[in-house]
């Protein structure tokens, strides 16, 4: 299998550490958003362990995330590198990585058990995805599009001088990546699902099947999946999926539910990186079906504004329907 992450800039393998002073431990969003009643009931004593999540932030603007899903999935080849990102004069980081998965091999599972906002970097630990680890995974999927319907289309490609012969067989694969709160309850996400048809040398034709997801308890506005076409190449089509999210209630929240906590409301907008912008999470995903019957993967995310440094993704790929 060559499945070669291409992150943008150097990858170096890393432990991800341990935070052992001035750590601040934050509360996690979407569980505060599903039991408000119970949470703004409570005072900084009283509130348990299944409102506060394992997210440390630590001086230097480090996040590290102690509970990932990445931890419990059975993924061949399991390593840990960093991940440099794109740093934007407006703040947005960018973190993007890209892999070729052969037919007839494993797909590929990356998350980030740390990341920096101020740096643009992540420590992200990465694997191929066993038979088990995809029962795990699809388990942990979002149950389904809250509101948000998803996209199909198909196409042939374009006849030249040459005529293709009857399709022989036909591929499927998929990708996504998934925006993720402290206690790993998925906020945003976006997946491709792609069908190809391959005869010789030739993909003759193609189907996909886009669906997005935005957490269905609180205010997310979307900018909705433009319809994407498709690319035919010299045996192979791709398809390229965006959709962006954008929530002003992260740090509303947070701010209000903290007002009765001594301290509490100086501490979140710490956590938060003193940045009460709305929160803008962006998907990218790239799926290319080759002619092979392998696959060209590649994602280009962004995060900006109010606690999206709490926020952390993960990405996927693999084949069949997600």
């Amino acid at each position: 299998m060559n499945n070669l992450r291409k992150p943008y800039g150097l990858v170096s393998h890393l432990s991800s550490g341990a935070c052992t002073r001035s750590c601040v431990t934050v509360m996690s969003v979407a569980l505060l958003m599903s039991h408000p009643a119970r949470v703004m009931a409570q005072t900084a004593g009283q509130l348990d362990s299944t409102v506060l999540a394992a997210t440390t932030v630590q001086p230097d603007g480090w996040v590290h995330y102690s509970k990932t899903l990445v931890d419990e999935l059975d993924l061949n080849g399991k390593s840990t590198h960093l991940v440099n990102g794109r740093l934007g004069i407006d703040g947005t980081c960018t973190i993007g990585e890209s892999g070729t998965v052969e037919a007839g091999s494993l797909g590929h599972y990356s998350e980030p058990i740390a990341s920096s906002m101020r740096t643009c970097q992540e420590i992200v630990v990465s694997g191929e995805l066993t038979p088990s680890a995809i029962a795990r995974l699809a388990s942990a999927a979002a149950a389904g599009p809250k509101g948000l319907a998803p996209m199909t289309g198909t196409a042939i490609r374009p006849m030249t001088s040459s005529v293709f012969p009857l399709a022989t067989a036909t591929s499927k694969a998929y990708t996504g990546s998934r925006w993720v709160d402290p206690a790993f309850i998925v906020i945003t996400a976006l997946t491709i699902d792609l069908s190809w048809q391959r005869s010789g040398s030739s993909v003759p034709s193609a189907g996909y099947t886009i669906k997005p997801y935005e957490f269905a308890w609180d205010g997310w506005g979307n900018s909705g999946t433009p319809h994407p076409p498709f690319t035919f190449g010299a045996g192979f089509v791709s398809v390229t999926a965006h959709e962006q999210f954008r929530n002003t209630d992260f740090e509303q929240l947070l701010l209000a539910i903290s007002a009765a906590i001594p301290g509490g409301p100086a501490t979140v907008i710490a956590a938060c990186g003193f940045d009460i912008s709305p929160a803008i999470f962006d998907h990218t995903e790239t799926l290319r079906g080759n002619a092979n019957g392998g696959y060209n993967w590649s994602y280009s995310d962004t995060k900006k504004g109010g606690c999206s440094n709490l926020v952390h993704h993960d990405n996927y790929n693999g084949f069949g329907v997600f």
